[in-house]
């Protein structure tokens, strides 16, 4: 006859071992920490074998200073226009008259009023400009270049006769005085910003009287400054 209660024990007592088997924790397999690699000290590193000096550097070439003499030649697209640098608003003639003649004052490089054909130069009031001559400075005819020069030059500029499209430039100007032979007084009506930046122009050049009144009053065809270049044809 089968025993239900002695089977129903049975069973009872098989699956409450088989469950103590399933939560016991997992046996891990034991694991060897990784051992490190000897390491060796660094070596002291021996001094680098002596090298000769070094060869010596060649010497500087000399600066090639300036020097008289010799042509310049200018390559144009245009052909000059007459020479008169009171007159002439071409810019092919400009470009020549730039070498040959000078003024009181120049731009440099940076567009910087500098002196030129003058030494120095003092705004004594904003109307009232002097400028002290170079001395020594010569036209290319070979007269020295002086105070009266550059009055005679401004006063051609503003001579109607003259037809200088850079009369209204000089409007403002109300006296010229040469208290010597090296020193210009601008006396002006009224203050004008831009007047040392017209003097600088190449326009505004010194010319020499003597050639003027040669060339029945014109410089077309002639050019006599103090510039660094002479015309010859």
């Amino acid at each position: 006859m089968f025993n239900f209660r002695l089977y129903f024990w049975t069973l009872l007592v098989v699956l409450a071992l088989t469950a103590l088997c399933a939560c016991a924790a997992p046996t891990v397999a034991p694991t060897t920490a990784p051992v490190a690699a000897p390491t060796t000290a660094p070596q002291p590193t021996s001094p680098p074998p002596a090298t000769s000096a070094p060869p010596a550097a060649s010497p500087t070439p000399a600066v090639k200073q300036p020097k008289s003499g010799g042509t310049l030649t200018i390559g144009t697209n245009q052909d000059a226009v007459g020479f008169d640098p009171h007159v002439t608003n071409a810019t092919a003639s400009v470009r020549i008259l730039e070498n040959i003649y000078s003024g009181l004052l120049r731009f440099n490089e940076k567009l910087e009023v500098q002196p030129d054909a003058a030494e120095s130069y003092t705004v004594d009031s904003p109307t009232q400009y002097t400028f002290k001559l170079r001395k020594g400075v010569k036209f290319h005819n070979g007269r020295e270049v002086k105070a009266a020069d550059v009055k005679y030059s401004i006063e051609r500029i503003l001579d109607e006769k003259t037809g200088s499209p850079r009369r209204s430039n000089f409007a403002p100007v109300d006296k010229i005085e040469t208290p010597d032979d090296y020193t210009v007084v601008l006396k002006l009506k009224n203050p004008y910003a831009p007047f040392l930046s017209i003097l600088a122009d190449r326009t505004t050049a010194i010319v020499a009287k003597e050639v003027v009144d040669a060339n029945g009053g014109k410089l077309d065809k002639v050019a006599v400054g103090t510039g660094p270049f002479k015309f010859v044809e």
